[in-house]
């Protein structure tokens, strides 16, 4: 037990039978661990344009219903959840522009409760930047291309300079 004076006592306790059975120790050097996980996210990359095609269906599935109830505080917080996953993906898989638009999008979405037409036209536009990005494959920042993509969406939503 180890007593820190700004808190009171911390206990740790081992893991438990059902965890260990998850999560077994291993005598495998940890760089190699690492590099076995890099190695499986890099053959997945190929699966997350796919994973991210399907995804933006369903994004615009969800603006297409916002666009219909504009004022529908949950059809916000679906188009909103959508984003949010994928954004966690984008980066991941090398695809941080993806991340950085999304990321854009939710914080949008976040300060709304309902959706003017303008509102609306800035969803749509980050949905496009979506399509975008996997239709071309623009991993990393996206190059040249990344950086119009980024300076559009600023200036539509107001923090470009």
């Amino acid at each position: 037990m180890t007593k820190n004076k700004d808190t009171d006592d911390v206990k740790i306790y081992p893991a438990s039978k059902a965890l260990q059975k998850k999560a077994p120790l291993t005598n495998k050097d940890l760089n190699y661990v690492l590099q076995e996980a890099n190695a499986g996210i890099e053959n997945m990359r190929d699966d997350y344009l796919d994973w991210a095609k399907n995804d933006i269906v369903r994004l615009e599935s969800a603006y297409d219903i916002l666009k219909a109830n504009p004022d529908d505080l949950q059809k916000i917080k679906n188009v909103h959840w959508i984003a949010h996953d994928m954004k966690g993906q984008g980066g991941t898989f090398g695809y941080t522009l993806m991340t950085t638009v999304l990321d854009y999008l939710c914080t949008f979405l976040e300060a709304r409760s309902t959706m003017s037409k303008q509102d609306l036209k800035v969803t749509q536009l980050h949905i496009n930047a979506a399509k975008t990005i996997i239709s071309e494959r623009l991993i990393d920042s996206g190059g040249e291309t990344g950086d119009q993509i980024i300076l559009g969406l600023e200036k539509m939503i107001g923090t470009g300079e």
